[in-house]
């Protein structure tokens, strides 16, 4: 009997550990039209975990039939609720971590006045919630505490916040509307161009997209990342079929010197690592059109704001 129960501890044993490496180690089937991005958000991880998982040297080129390995999703770390505290953030580009460190890889980038829930310390960092639902950590020298909430009204107080902070932003347009109101806004005054060049109905056709949702992994309308918007307009515009990857989009087309940047020519910047990691369409008079996850949105910026000038790296034309 007792030899009997050994056996079955054993038997069970070892089907906990065959199924937690099952998990932790996944291996998949590369379908047609698969790409790193898309099994990305599939199966919740980082594409750049799938790159290195698989060494891959061309993750823009998947092979239907390849074998890939899945690492396990990374989760971020969560510590119990201490605090119930609305805040802003009070920087911008501010990135939020999966784990209080600075090394740590990030969920997010935030810029000033996005609202957050502070819910934990641990030492300089905070734990924050979004009003997705999402977690993660700040140093909480670029938080800002507003008010404090009774347990119950935390999540509703949190989403009205995300709320409000929406309505203060500069509401979203149409070229069209703007025309009807008389006061377009400096991006839109940039769009509403005749219809010249290509280049110039690149930079229309982006612009009809401003305000549109970041989403990662996103290449249509219901939502962006930024290589799948550029993809997205160039292949709607111009039947121009870009990679979903800013590193692969930068590869393309021919170099442009920044004083011969044209309307339509993509842009390119060194964000969280290092090569080409975002990328965005060139509107003229210094600006860009991009889908900005810290913004959250398609938005326009300048290539000469501090940020975006110490990281521009380059920039390609794919149209004449």
């Amino acid at each position: 009997m007792q030899r009997w129960l050994t056996l079955c501890s054993l038997t069970i044993a070892y089907g906990i550990l065959w199924t937690t490496a099952a998990v932790a180690q996944r291996v998949v089937v590369v379908k047609e039209n698969d790409t790193v991005w898309s099994l990305a958000k599939r199966y919740q991880v980082l594409p750049e975990d799938i790159v290195k998982a698989n060494g891959l040297k061309s993750p823009d080129s998947l092979k239907p039939g390849v074998r890939l390995k899945i690492p396990p999703a990374v989760k971020p770390k969560v510590v119990p609720i201490a605090m119930r505290k609305t805040a802003v953030i009070n920087a911008d580009r501010v990135c939020v971590r999966y784990a209080p460190n600075r090394t740590d890889r990030s969920i997010i980038l935030l810029d000033k006045g996005h609202p957050v829930l502070v819910t934990a310390r641990k030492g300089n960092w905070l734990q924050v919630k979004l009003a997705s639902g999402r977690m993660g950590w700040v140093r909480d020298d670029l938080v800002k505490v507003t008010g404090v909430l009774p347990p119950q009204r935390v999540a509703t107080a949190t989403q009205k916040a995300g709320k409000q902070q929406a309505k203060k932003k500069q509401p979203t347009r149409t070229v069209a509307s703007a025309r009807r109101n008389g006061t377009p806004h400096a991006e839109q005054r940039v769009a509403a161009v005749s219809d010249g060049s290509t280049g110039e109905s690149i930079v229309r056709t982006a612009s009809r997209f401003h305000g549109v949702r970041y989403r990662w992994g996103g290449s249509s309308r219901s939502g962006f990342d930024c290589s799948g918007f550029t993809r997205y307009v160039f292949r709607h515009k111009a039947g121009i079929e870009l990679p979903h990857s800013a590193s692969a989009q930068f590869r393309r087309g021919m170099p442009v010197s920044r004083s011969d940047l044209k309307p339509g020519d993509l842009v390119f910047f060194q964000t969280y690592r290092r090569g080409a990691s975002h990328v965005g369409i060139y509107i003229g008079n210094g600006k860009f059109i991009h889908a900005s996850s810290a913004g959250g949105r398609v938005r326009v910026d300048s290539l000469n704001d501090g940020y975006y000038r110490q990281r521009y790296l380059g920039a390609r034309r794919i149209v004449k």
